[in-house]
């Protein structure tokens, strides 16, 4: 069966949306990245504890994940992630448009105006268009590392104006309370002007 309710986005809105919802019918909740929570989830104690302890292992156990790895955006993980990399002896390639050529970086592409993964069941490239010139660059990872922005800013995503869309999340720094306040005072305001129906 599918849910009669789909919310993109597991942080704060979308949980307290999708924890509105299910009083009234079933919800599918789905997001991009594996951790709930949005920017919150990454920076819990616990989930912060768990990476850190599954860094070190494989560090320890010097595991190379990479032989070279493109590091996408140079938002705030980015240095960190090129450190791991490096650490474990792989090459870091610093895709990061807009930007100065990051210090992170073995080698930088600062002029990107379209990114393409190559590869089917792995990576193996990417492809990059700089100044109308498509280049393919080597590597075997792939780590999107730009600023953490909400759906809206994704050319395609959700607008309020689009059908069976009834909110979107405001840009505005808040709470993490106020935003799951706001999820849920916004899936009850949509319940009760449809009559609990969907």
């Amino acid at each position: 069966m599918t849910a009669p309710y789909l919310v993109v986005g597991a942080g704060p809105t979308g949980l307290g949306c999708a924890a509105e919802l299910a009083t009234a019918h079933p919800v599918e909740l789905i997001d991009r990245i594996p951790v709930p929570g949005g920017e919150a989830g990454w920076s819990t104690p616990e989930i912060t504890a768990l990476v850190e302890a599954a860094r070190e292992h494989l560090l320890t156990a010097q595991t190379r994940f990479w032989h070279r790895l493109a590091v996408i955006g140079d938002g705030p993980w980015a240095r960190t992630v090129a450190a791991h990399a490096r650490a474990g002896r792989s090459a870091v390639v610093g895709i990061t448009p807009g930007c100065d050529a990051p210090e992170w970086a073995d080698e930088a592409i600062t002029q990107a105006t379209q990114i393409v993964i190559v590869g089917r069941d792995r990576v193996r490239a990417v492809r990059v268009c700089a100044k109308h010139q498509w280049t393919e660059v080597a590597c075997d990872g792939v780590v999107l590392a730009a600023s953490p922005r909400p759906n809206r800013n994704v050319t395609g995503a959700l607008d309020e104006a689009s059908p069976g869309v009834a909110f979107v999340q405001p840009v505005d720094a808040i709470s993490v309370a106020e935003r799951s306040g706001i999820g849920r005072s916004t899936a009850r305001r949509w319940i009760t002007a449809n009559n609990g129906t969907h």
